[in-house]
């Protein structure tokens, strides 16, 4: 143990004090000096303290930071667009078309300077979306989609599709008014006028679509005695021939109510079956537009059966044929009937004055329907055909180095 006298006293720190090696080599400090105390650094030349007098503020701030200029800079590599674009196609190849990769390859595109390209993607991810019934995450890229393109109408009539199937009737209203307007834009004012006056009748004093019906020099009539109910709910409503069909009074209508019980016996397919038959009484055959747009409507909603027999009437046209066909093929496709596909595909590439620039997306599918049916070269060759016109087109080279592999 140590005793009080052991303990050599403190020195005073005013007078120099000189320690033995034994006692340095122990551990024991030297005490500072004056000058060190006082915060005062000695000088070699004279006259340097009056001009480097550091105080104890500055001894607390940072030191600055030295940089060689002649030091060589450590490269990093940055990931370059077309490498991101490669990663995603072969996320997509590995784990399907996820609406969120789907997305995330859009974005891409669209920095590429593609946006016909992320369109596509866009739309697909929408009508995947749609299939796994998460509207909500379909509306916000339906968002985007606008965002590019305020008068693509598909996307407006998805909106309007999706918003149904959530049941905020704020939310349809809006996408009922969004749609109409677009539809002026275009010059289907008969078909803006639809749906502006279905618009009122959710929202009888909704000044937007009144506005419009005034500038348009639409009278707008009184409700029918048997249409006095409005639709708080919109459930008890169906009105899908707005989006596609023309609308103008005294004429055919594909306007119809349907009450819902509160046993939910009139089930979607008897309102389907009641719909189409009132399609059909409206709708000219020779009208291919329409037959056109009501197959898109049937397909987006996955109801492909019918859209089939839309695509073949719309497919009789010259102005249609290519792309009924075209969208037929998809259709086929999506039932997985490849040899189908392949024969109304194989019908497209024989419509005169087409180019390849035109028939990129027939070219694609034949290749998607041989690879239905592990007709590896054949797919093979239809695919490489996509890349010698546009090497980027939806995910071909992904599928030519997935094959050749």
């Amino acid at each position: 143990s140590i005793s009080p006298l052991d303990v050599a006293p403190q020195a005073d720190p005013l007078e120099p004090t000189s320690h033995t090696d034994h006692e340095i080599e122990a551990g024991v400090e030297e005490p500072p000096g004056p000058e060190e105390t006082l915060g005062i650094v000695e000088f070699d030349e004279p006259g340097a303290a009056d001009d480097e007098l550091l105080t104890d503020a500055a001894m607390d701030a940072p030191s600055e930071i030295i940089v060689d200029d002649d030091a060589p800079v450590p490269e990093v590599a940055l990931e370059s667009p077309a490498d991101r674009l490669a990663e995603l196609r072969a996320l997509i190849g590995a784990q399907g078309p996820q609406p969120v990769l789907l997305v995330k390859l859009a974005d891409a595109l669209l920095e590429s300077g593609e946006p016909g390209e992320a369109t596509r993607m866009l739309r697909e991810a929408i009508g995947g979306y749609g299939s796994q019934g998460e509207y909500q995450d379909g509306l916000r890229v339906i968002e985007e989609l606008l965002q590019l393109n305020m008068n693509d109408m598909l996307a407006h009539q998805k909106r309007v599709e999706f918003s149904l199937k959530l049941g905020n009737v704020s939310a349809i209203v809006e996408a009922y008014l969004d749609l109409a307007d677009c539809l002026g834009r275009t010059d289907a004012g008969n078909k803006a006028e639809a749906v502006y006056r279905r618009v009122l009748d959710l929202d009888p004093g909704n000044r937007r679509a009144q506005a419009a019906l005034e500038l348009g020099r639409v009278d707008t009539p009184p409700p029918a005695a048997d249409e006095t109910q409005k639709a708080e709910d919109s459930a008890e409503y169906v009105d899908l021939g707005s989006l596609v069909l023309d609308h103008a009074g005294g004429a055919k209508s594909t306007r119809f109510t349907a009450a819902v019980q509160d046993n939910e016996e009139l089930a979607f397919s008897e309102m389907l079956d009641q719909f189409k038959s009132k399609v059909a009484e409206a709708i000219e055959e020779e009208d291919a537009a329409s037959h056109y747009d009501l197959g898109v409507a049937y397909k987006e909603m996955g109801l492909v059966d019918e859209g089939v027999a839309e695509f073949q009437i719309a497919a009789r046209s010259p102005e249609y044929r290519l792309r009924a066909l075209e969208m037929l093929g998809a259709c086929f496709l999506e039932k997985d009937d490849y040899r189908i596909a392949i024969k109304v595909l194989s019908r497209a590439i024989q419509v005169p004055d087409c180019g390849d620039e035109e028939l990129l997306g027939i070219y694609y599918a034949m290749g998607r329907a041989h690879e239905g049916l592990s007709e590896t070269q054949k797919a093979l060759e239809w695919y490489e055909r996509v890349m010698g016109c546009d090497i980027n087109f939806a995910d071909a080279a992904q599928r030519v180095a997935t094959l050749r592999g």
